[in-house]
Parts: C-alpha cells; structure tokens; sequence
C-alpha cells in the first residue's frame, strides 16, 4: 500500500512540475514587461555624455599669439673696451611678437632700437650719436601658467645685434641675453609686460671689409629694462 501511494506521488509530480515551471515563466515575462514596457528597448546604465549644446572644453595648450610695442632702456657695462667707456646707455623702442607652446612655454621674437648717449667727460658732449639694435628669439619659461593674473617667467635667448655711429660706420655680430620679468593681466585679450635681461654679444665690422679681417671689435655688455603692453589673440 506504501508504495502505491508512493508511485502515485511520483505520477502526480512528474505531471505538475512542467505546469509550474511554465507558470513561473509566465509570472517573470510578466515582471520583465512591467519593468521594460512594449516599445523600449532594453539600456544598461552609462556615463552620461554632455549635452550637445553645452560649453566645449579648451584643448590644453592651445596655440595662442600676441604681439606688443613697449619702451626699453639700457645700461652699457664698462668692460674696458672703447666703445664701453664712451657710451654709458640709452631708451628706445621695442616690439615684440610670440606664440604659447605650452601652458609653461612661451617662444618670443623681438626687435629694439636704442639710441645711445655719450660720456661728456670723455666727448665733450652728451649728445646721441650711436644707436643700438638687436633682433632675437627667446623662450619665455614660466613658473605659473602663463595664462595666471600675474605670471612670473625666466628667460633666455639669443640675437643679433648692429651698433652704429651716426647711422655710418657699423659694428655688427651676435649673442645671449638672459633674465627673467612678470606678466600682468590687464583683461582677457591684453597684458602689461616688465622684463630685465643681461646681454653679452661680441661684434666686429668684418661685414664691411667683404670678409676682411675686422680693424675694430668689441664685446659689449649691457643690461635692458623694458615695459610693453601685449595684445593676444
């Protein structure tokens, strides 16, 4: 008799279990409808992208230029030479032009012309009879990003450099300058810029002898202050 009933329960089982996992199923595609309705597809969780309307981000870097036109002034160093113990400095122009390369970074092209004065002990006279010029290429090296209120930056380049006597007999040759100075934000398209470098350049008129050896030569050294105001863009 026990196991008949047995039997049974076993017939009953196999019966009933096919029903119940089809009844199961049926109650978890019910579950996932309600949880996805007809028409949605299903979508896992992601990072959400920016609105296509929103602000684009600065690329890091970004090339940037300026240009600027400033005041320079300049102390000439006695070094022995002529040239040296004659002339004792002067103020002129400057301009200058530039390009970021990096947010620490800055390559900058220049030119100055800078009228000198003469020592009246020695001339007779202080008028301006020579003139100093230089065109050169510095990198600009900054502690800050450039693009900081205040910014301060090291320097260091090199340049050609022509001085003439009443705009007749030149001397011309090249050299190092080196220094340091601060950027000031004025607004967000210009700057005010003050500097000051060392030059040591050597120079000779060999030019214009064709090649000839120089019948005059000098290593000059001079130290130039200079304000500009930079427009970037």
């Amino acid at each position: 008799m026990k196991d008949r009933f047995l039997l049974v329960l076993g017939v009953l089982s196999m019966l009933l279990l096919p029903g119940f996992a089809v009844a199961q199923s049926g109650a978890d595609e019910v579950q996932m409808t309600a949880e996805h309705p007809s028409g949605y597809s299903h979508r896992h969780k992601s990072s959400p992208r920016p609105h296509p309307g929103g602000r684009r981000a600065v690329r890091p870097g970004a090339m940037k230029s300026y240009v600027g036109i400033g005041a320079i002034g300049n102390y000439m160093v006695d070094t022995g030479e002529d040239l040296s113990r004659i002339y004792k400095g002067g103020g002129g122009l400057e301009l200058v032009a530039g390009m970021t390369i990096t947010p620490h970074l800055v390559g900058e092209i220049s030119y100055f012309a800078a009228p000198q004065k003469t020592d009246p002990k020695l001339t007779g006279s202080s008028d301006a009879t020579g003139i100093i010029m230089s065109a050169g290429l510095d990198m600009k090296i900054y502690m800050t990003s450039n693009d900081a209120p205040i910014a301060p930056f090291f320097q260091v380049g090199a340049g050609a450099y022509i001085f003439t006597e009443e705009f007749q007999e030149d001397l011309t040759g090249v050299g190092f300058r080196v220094g340091g100075g601060v950027d000031i934000a004025l607004s967000p398209l210009m700057k005010f810029s003050l500097r000051a470098l060392y030059h040591g350049f050597y120079m000779d008129n060999s030019d214009d002898q064709l090649g000839k050896v120089a019948t005059e030569s000098a290593y000059l050294n001079i130290i130039t202050g200079s304000a500009n105001i930079q427009f970037h863009f």
